[in-house]
């Protein structure tokens, strides 16, 4: 019997080589010029999930596909952990119904409890599928799956999450605004992946049909078009922020507000505008610690010390990122760690404090490795180390 995730792990390294429109027999001509030729037969049977690779030729088509060899041997530790999560959910499903399940899948989501959400998620999916067949106990299904999906690129576990975006979209026969809900998501997953161009297509399809869709997905559209642009054209980025802000102080959701305050704040930095900036953040930070959302503290905690590192103001800048990093560690956010020791490492530099840079590097190191997206300070991190 071949172990949880070996078919995950074949399906994503087909999707990889089709992506870089390579052929089985193109994969086995490059394997060669790495000293392993690995036969497009072998390839074959990896694919379809019969065949386990040897580290060695995973590191091989880890270079020819020119991803990271830690993210395809994640694949499998994800699937063993998912495999985990389906016999242990902790709830009684016998004595919970799917909304029940469901509404505390959402407050572990707010808390930032993403590892518990996603428990609860497939802990409601496994509630819905014991129901008689029927369209109400189909729409239960994907509902519940798309909210997986959510809360596994919430936990970094973006491949994973499109996967289950992909499947459950796939899915017919569902209502339009679901529909509208799974485009979105799965234009923040491409857009993550470094698919802007899908992304973008996906965006632009929804504002076309903004007559039809719901005050909840327009100000979603303008919050992913903001993060579209936000590297490029960060003052057009900050302005379709602050559309959707309006959004959803009408709807009245505190967690998108936290968020879209955050998003503001950053856009009007990267704009060279530090005092809207500090004020976006000020106020999101307080939101966060009056809902009391962990995530969203720790992403304002970060967002203010990038604030106050571009602004010279070194020791708020280190008291921030510690704070970052105090609430990343409760819930391990790995990439907000990562982000968190790179600055204090930095930081404890410029303060001619070799020992604390040292510590934070090692740290750094240490959560490097277990981001699942890059970002620019993880890209920076790796050119020092090269």
């Amino acid at each position: 019997m071949q172990p949880p995730g070996v078919d995950r792990l074949g399906r994503h390294l087909k999707r990889l080589r089709e992506d870089r429109k390579l052929t089985l027999g193109g994969v086995e001509d490059l394997s060669a010029v790495f000293g392993d030729r690995i036969n497009k037969t072998y390839l074959f049977r990896v694919e379809r999930g019969t065949t386990v690779p040897t580290l060695l030729r995973l590191h091989i088509l880890a270079r020819i596909y020119r991803v990271r060899l830690t993210a395809l041997v994640d694949i499998l530790e994800q699937a063993r952990l998912e495999q985990k999560r389906k016999t242990d959910f902790g709830i009684d499903l016998s004595k919970n119904t799917f909304e029940d399940i469901r509404t505390k899948g959402i407050e572990a989501e707010d808390r930032g409890d993403f590892a518990r959400a996603i428990q609860l998620y497939e802990a409601a999916a496994a509630r819905a599928r014991l129901e008689p067949p029927s369209a109400d106990r189909k729409l239960k299904i994907a509902t519940a799956r798309h909210d997986l999906s959510i809360a596994l690129r919430c936990s970094g576990e973006w491949e994973l999450a499109r996967e289950v975006a992909e499947d459950t979209f796939e899915v017919p026969g569902l209502p339009d605004l679901l529909r509208d809900k799974m485009r979105l998501n799965l234009a923040i997953i491409y857009r993550r992946l470094g698919q802007p161009v899908l992304a973008s297509e996906i965006l632009l399809g929804l504002q076309d049909r903004k007559d039809r869709v719901s005050p909840e997905i327009q100000a979603l559209v303008y919050q992913e078009m903001g993060s579209l642009l936000l590297k490029s054209r960060p003052k057009e980025a900050a302005r379709h922020y602050r559309k959707a802000l309006a959004l959803q102080r009408k709807l009245k959701n505190d967690i998108e507000i936290c968020r879209l305050l955050t998003n503001v704040g950053v856009a009007e930095r990267r704009s060279g505008r530090l005092d809207p900036s500090w004020k976006a953040l000020i106020a999101a930070g307080e939101l966060a610690q009056s809902m009391q959302f962990h995530h969203a503290r720790a992403e304002v905690a970060a967002a203010m010390g990038k604030n106050a590192f571009i602004g010279g103001d070194l020791e708020r800048a280190k008291r921030l990122f510690r704070e970052c990093s105090e609430i990343a560690r409760s819930g391990d956010y790995y990439e907000l760690l990562f982000v968190s020791h790179y600055y204090l490492r930095t930081v404890a530099t410029s303060l001619a404090d070799p020992s604390a840079a040292r510590a934070h590097e090692a740290s750094a190191r240490f959560f490097s490795k277990r981001v699942q997206q890059s970002c620019e300070e993880l890209e920076e991190f790796r050119k020092e180390r090269h």
